[in-house]
């Protein structure tokens, strides 16, 4: 039991730990990338920046109407479609990518250690008796809305977690819970802006009924606290400070390698030719497309809602997922035909090369188990990702731009 409490430990440790260190890394990356081939965004910011908005997805074809034309099963893992079944492949020479990036600040300052803290103790949470909800406490809530009597698109959810004092709810919303218990239900009378994105509900007032089912706040910083999420054995809080700058540093070090693995990789898409095949074209769609009703379901969304919110139609909707397939079908046949070249593509080599990879992410303590945790569905892809990613590690090469104050070059 012990060693199931440190592994979920260790998995959230490395998950904040990478969230620090990427917005770290932000201000100190140049170029753009498409994401790796398993990610996927539904927002409407990748709504106004895809197909949506008028951008071409040439080079990709839609599924054939004849039933069972080039089929290639949903359930087939990336890694066991025949490499020839993906389309015409032919690569650029990638013995040595050069990508350039802006000069990548590597210090850890204290207050990139305080924020990773206080980041490990919000997630660390104990329930709050004998008082009502106030800022910084993070409340569980059921709540139903109404306008004029009748309901709208996402007027109700269940098992809400917010933050009060986050921004996450409209103000007049949070207003109501302040003060409220576990167990309370309260009224809000919510005014929408004139520029909320639903217009069903823009600029007018809905009332809700929210109850308050449960109510935590973060823990506090202790030699209790320290003990139990030390990975090193830090007993005093300059102790575990250092060991939280230390994870900061090396994870920085990993968001850099990553940054430009996905800058290589998208090098070689552009470089190369790629002829997706209408059988992978259509195993990528209907791949995305559950992705996409999946998204739905976790969000407590329906199609429907998700137009009205978003903006766009069902011709929007099978034009975004066409965005995506277009934006990831080079990138999956550059990481097969590599991986095949090189004999990464083994069942073996895939699995431990993505256990090595998971431990390279979030931690040493990462087990076999926990990395089905963290990919679930995008494991095969995720593998395919991982191993290509240890090869070409060692073959790029990063250039960093000039200074603009000082014209020194930053390696």
């Amino acid at each position: 039991v012990e060693g199931t409490i440190d592994s979920h430990k260790c998995l959230l440790r490395g998950i904040l730990c990478i969230a620090m260190s990427a917005m770290m890394l932000m201000s100190g990356c140049q170029g753009t990338t498409q994401g790796t081939a398993t990610e996927s965004s539904l927002t409407k910011e990748t709504v106004e920046g895809s197909a949506v908005a008028g951008e071409s997805t040439a080079g990709t074809t839609k599924p054939s109407s004849v039933i069972g034309a080039n089929y290639i099963s949903s359930q087939t893992e990336i890694t066991d479609i025949p490499l020839s079944s993906l389309g015409t492949i032919a690569l650029p020479d990638y013995s040595k990518v050069e990508v350039t990036m802006q000069p990548v600040d590597r210090e850890v300052t204290d207050e990139d250690v305080t924020t990773y803290l206080n980041y490990l103790l919000s997630m660390s949470l104990r329930e709050v008796t004998g008082r009502g909800a106030e800022k910084g406490d993070v409340v569980t809530i059921d709540f139903t809305g109404t306008q004029d009597g009748a309901a709208f698109s996402g007027n109700s959810g269940t098992d809400v977690t917010i933050t009060l004092g986050a921004g996450e709810m409209l103000p007049d919303f949070e207003a109501a819970i302040y003060g409220a218990k576990a167990g309370d239900t309260v009224k809000a009378e919510v005014t929408f802006p004139e520029d909320y994105t639903s217009e069903e509900v823009a600029g007018k007032t809905a009332v809700f009924e929210i109850t308050v089912k449960k109510l935590e706040e973060p823990e506090e910083l202790t030699e209790d606290f320290i003990r139990a999420h030390s990975m090193s054995g830090a007993e005093t809080e300059a102790a575990f400070r250092e060991e939280l700058r230390g994870e900061l540093r090396q994870m920085t070090e990993n968001e850099v390698n990553r940054a430009a693995f996905l800058m290589a990789l998208d090098q070689l898409v552009a470089k190369a030719t790629l002829k997706p095949s209408e059988a992978f074209s259509d195993y990528l769609y209907r791949y995305y497309e559950k992705d996409f009703e999946d998204y739905l379901e976790s969000a407590g969304m329906s199609r429907e809602d998700y137009k009205t919110e978003v903006g766009v139609d069902d011709a929007g909707i099978e034009n975004l997922i066409w965005n995506m397939v277009s934006q990831n079908s080079g990138q999956l046949m550059i990481l097969r035909q590599i991986a095949a070249e090189q004999g990464l593509d083994d069942a073996k080599t895939l699995e431990d090369g993505l256990l090595r990879y998971a431990k390279e992410m979030y931690g040493e303590d990462v087990t076999e188990e926990m990395v089905g945790q963290l990919y679930g569905d995008t494991r095969s892809m995720m593998a395919l990702q991982a191993v290509v990613y240890e090869y070409m590690k060692k073959r790029i090469e990063i250039q960093y731009q000039e200074s603009e104050t000082t014209g020194d070059v930053t390696g």
